[in-house]
């Protein structure tokens, strides 16, 4: 069941303001090394690579501080699979998948981007179009990408057998062929020897936030409020944002009193070193 329309990535500019693998693991949470002392989190996000979900989970943070949002990266095999076998309750997906059995709110989409080496004639292009693509090697296997087939020259025939985007990317660094990506995963794979480049008139990424048809738990609509913008006082939201509980002030320690100095002897001088009375 998909909801609403998608936004375009553009307007979502303030929520990957981090790009990269550093950004990705800001808020990445290690669910198997928690101490005894770390609660439970009520809720477990996964989150396609080069998804940056920062800004939300900053909110939930802000909005229920006492209760704990977990987290951790997919890839494109186990972002629809860690919904089916309980290791997150939401997923941001990257299309295509399927969602069967799944509720999906589109989030935005992703212009497609063509990665090349730093030094390769489409450097001096600002944008690349399907036709200028035509007689170079893409990989991995373009001819499984509708927008552009007749322009692909694959290398992907058995022998390279690129079996991730990591290996793609050093297959592109060492002058093998280019790669069509979403924009976000240009920019997480960014590198100083690459460049890449929009393709116009390419047919671009939707992302969006998955959950079970049969998962109703009220964290999932407080994070979805999250999401779509609504506020902490929105009738929509399943409870109230909570409250950090302040710590109770330390006692401090009132300084020793100073002594009260004791009567003076009978006769002595009130000023050290003072005048003597005459003599009559």
């Amino acid at each position: 069941m998909t909801q609403s329309e998608p936004q375009h990535n553009d307007e979502l500019a303030d929520t990957e303001s981090q790009t990269g693998s550093d950004a990705e693991l800001d808020y990445e949470t290690d669910l198997t090394e928690a101490g005894p002392d770390v609660p439970e989190p009520v809720l477990i996000v996964a989150f396609a690579r080069g998804v940056v979900p920062t800004k939300w989970f900053r909110l939930w943070q802000q909005r229920f501080p006492e209760s704990r949002l977990g987290s951790f990266r997919t890839d494109s095999t186990d972002q629809v699979a860690a919904l089916a076998d309980g290791r997150a309750g939401m997923s941001i997906i990257r299309f295509p998948v399927d969602t069967a059995g799944l509720n999906v709110i589109p989030l935005y989409t992703e212009i497609p981007v063509v990665v090349a080496p730093k030094d390769h004639e489409i450097s001096a292009l600002d944008s690349v179009d399907v036709a200028d693509l035509d007689g170079l090697p893409l990989l991995p296997n373009a001819d499984a990408l509708p927008s552009w087939p007749e322009a692909s020259v694959t290398l992907a025939n058995g022998e390279y057998g690129p079996r991730t985007i990591e290996d793609v990317i050093e297959l592109v660094a060492a002058g093998l062929g280019l790669v069509i990506v979403p924009q976000s995963i240009a920019r997480l794979h960014a590198r100083k020897d690459l460049i890449y480049r929009p393709l116009t008139a390419g047919e671009e990424t939707r992302v969006g936030l998955a959950w079970r048809e049969d998962d109703e738990s009220p964290e999932i609509e407080d994070f979805i409020g999250i999401v779509r913008g609504r506020t902490a006082k929105s009738s929509r939201g399943t409870r109230a944002p909570e409250e950090k509980q302040p710590t109770a002030p330390k006692k401090r320690t009132p300084p020793p009193a100073k002594k009260k100095p004791g009567p003076r002897p009978f006769g002595t001088s009130r000023r050290p070193g003072g005048k003597k009375g005459r003599r009559r």
